[in-house]
């Protein structure tokens, strides 16, 4: 192979089999996604404030859409200036690519230092959203333990990673928007990095979308009933997706022989798949509370239906836990659970779902089943 140093065709003919990104597309993705979170986010607080009902849930997913449009604008300005979704330089020799700079590749660095620590706040914020999320819903000494891991999990994962991504040429910050063979010589290996962030990225995900599955299996619903309901819990699955095609796609670029030289186009595709996922993320954890603007679309209401039946415990929590002891109460009218081993309200495994539900039409039996005891409000 000659030592001559490679013409804008020969980069053009690798680009092209590359298939990357290109400006246009980051520019797009940069514009649509911090859009489509911010028409979700509006929509939530919407609901919220007329409900008066805004926890540390909504102000969670606030700041992950704050983080979700200020990378969205870093993505557009950076392909304005060509820093983004443009071919690096290959410079002299077959090993050029190593000791070549330029502002371009200066830019890019610096974006990519900014971008992945803030995207660890925004997953992490969409993460903690969904949690909390649950903990307005559901109640149980099991759910307390499953939430609250997961909650730890979640921090120690998105400090965990901040804090590695901030240090990860230790103090020689020069290195990180230095030459690759600085990069190379004096920070951690940057594609093992962003592999295992992908992986924990989407097995967190799956981990908190399963956590309510089996209590809604205990409930005394019709199997359709328990799938529709599932179903909307599941709607962060979309997050989960785009989170598995970052990684797929990501490997794929570096299972190309020219990857290693750009580092350019490379680092564009990580951008423009993470800004869909945080974007997409951020839509799919807004979902689920959206339903009273849907309530009179008939699919949407056949479906929560079974939502209402399921979040109608207030008025087994409100009662106090007279209710929930086992015996009779004197009193004419109260509810009885007769032969029924003593209960507390954590035993119940599900509190109420009023504040974000409409609860004109809910029937009351049924509520609660299990191989030992079945909750019937009579």
């Amino acid at each position: 192979m000659s030592g001559s140093t490679a013409g804008p065709p020969e980069i053009d003919d690798l680009v092209a089999t590359f298939h990357p990104v290109t400006p246009s597309s980051i520019i797009a993705v940069g514009a649509v996604m911090p859009s489509l979170a911010l028409i979700a986010v509006s929509l939530r607080f919407y609901v919220k404030v007329k409900k008066r009902t805004i926890g540390l849930d909504d102000w969670l997913i606030l700041v992950a859409l704050v983080i979700c449009c200020a990378l969205g604008i870093t993505l557009i300005v950076g392909s304005a200036v060509k820093a983004l979704g443009q071919p690096t330089p290959l410079g002299d020799g077959p090993l050029g690519f190593f000791h070549v700079i330029n502002d371009a590749i200066v830019t890019t660095e610096k974006i990519k230092y900014a971008f992945n620590l803030l995207q660890m706040i925004a997953f992490g914020a969409v993460k903690l959203s969904v949690l909390f999320f649950y903990r307005r819903i559901f109640r149980g000494r099991i759910f307390d333990i499953a939430s609250w891991t997961m909650i730890g999990v979640v921090l120690v994962w998105t400090f965990g990673f901040f804090f590695t991504m901030m240090f990860e040429c230790r103090t020689e910050f020069w290195a990180f928007w230095s030459t690759l063979s600085d990069l190379l010589t004096h920070c951690l290996d940057d594609v093992k990095f962003q592999r295992v962030l992908s992986i924990s990225d989407v097995i967190s995900d799956i981990l908190i979308l399963l956590i309510p599955i089996p209590i809604i299996w205990q409930l005394n619903l019709s199997i359709e009933r328990k799938v529709a309901v599932c179903g909307v819990f599941l709607m962060g699955s979309l997050a989960v997706a785009f989170g598995i095609v970052r990684l797929v796609v990501y490997d794929q670029r570096l299972g190309d022989a020219f990857a290693g030289s750009q580092g350019i186009l490379l680092l564009s595709t990580w951008f423009y798949w993470s800004l869909i996922e945080m974007g997409m993320a951020i839509v799919a954890a807004c979902l689920p509370t959206l339903r009273p603007l849907f309530g009179s679309l008939g699919t949407f209401s056949n479906l929560t239906e079974a939502i209402r039946s399921l979040f109608s415990m207030r008025s087994l929590s409100s009662q106090g836990s007279s209710r929930l002891t086992g015996r009779r109460k004197p009193q004419d009218g109260s509810t009885k659970l007769k032969d029924q081993p003593n209960l507390s309200e954590e035993q119940i495994g599900v509190d109420r779902l009023d504040e974000h539900y409409s609860m004109q039409d809910v029937h009351r039996n049924g509520i609660l089943k299990s191989d030992s005891y079945s909750v019937t409000v009579v």
